[in-house]
């Protein structure tokens, strides 16, 4: 396996198959919480129905990847194929766990890459207050899942996706028909996209 790494371009290239990691924004701010601040905040919690959250800052995190092979290839995008890792200052992994629902495989989540091509997928993350001056962040993966992370304070931290890819095949059932559609040269492997630093301030 050829593994190349380019830390100017966060990205990184396995087989002729290079994943970048992309964030909106390096820098989150919060605000500090006078009293206040704390008063309004707590009143806001309030307003909300059970399993909501009230987000302080989002960021949207992401993967670009880009086919540099001679040839065709498939990807599936999908975000219960990218495990996020965040390290904090003491290179301690605060990712505590994560869940997902199944949904029914689509075409459009299997784009075909001719060489040289490339596509983008991004996910949200939010912060959100929780104790203190203890940040929550967790992670959308849409349909009623997510990652949640060790609660976080303002600080530097080092942030990457993990995709990994087992199907080389997959049946798609097409919505307007009763076809079933077969997808192949789909790729498959494991990828660690490069750190790229994340900064959490106070205001």
């Amino acid at each position: 396996m050829a593994y190349f790494e380019d830390n100017a371009s966060n990205s990184v290239e396995i087989n002729g198959i290079s994943f970048e990691t992309l964030v909106s924004k390096q820098v989150l701010t919060v605000p500090k919480k006078n009293c206040i601040g704390k008063l309004r905040y707590i009143l806001q919690l309030l307003s909300l129905s059970e399993g909501e959250i009230f987000p302080i800052d989002s960021v949207q995190v992401g993967i670009r990847i880009t086919n540099n092979t001679d040839k065709t290839l498939r990807f599936k995008l999908a975000s219960d194929l990218l495990y996020p890792e965040i390290v904090g200052e003491d290179d301690e992994i605060l990712v505590e766990g994560g869940w997902f629902s199944y949904t029914q495989s689509e075409e459009y989540s299997y784009p075909s890459l001719i060489p040289k091509a490339n596509v983008t997928f991004f996910i949200e993350a939010q912060t959100f207050w929780i104790w203190g001056n203890r940040l929550g962040v967790g992670i959308s993966t849409g349909f009623n899942g997510g990652w949640i992370l060790k609660p976080l304070k303002p600080g530097v931290y080092q942030f990457r996706f993990i995709y990994y890819n087992s199907q080389t095949e997959v049946k798609i059932d097409e919505l307007s028909s009763q076809n079933t559609q077969q997808l192949e040269e789909i790729w498959t492997g494991e990828a660690k996209t490069p750190f790229i630093e994340l900064l959490i301030v106070q205001n």
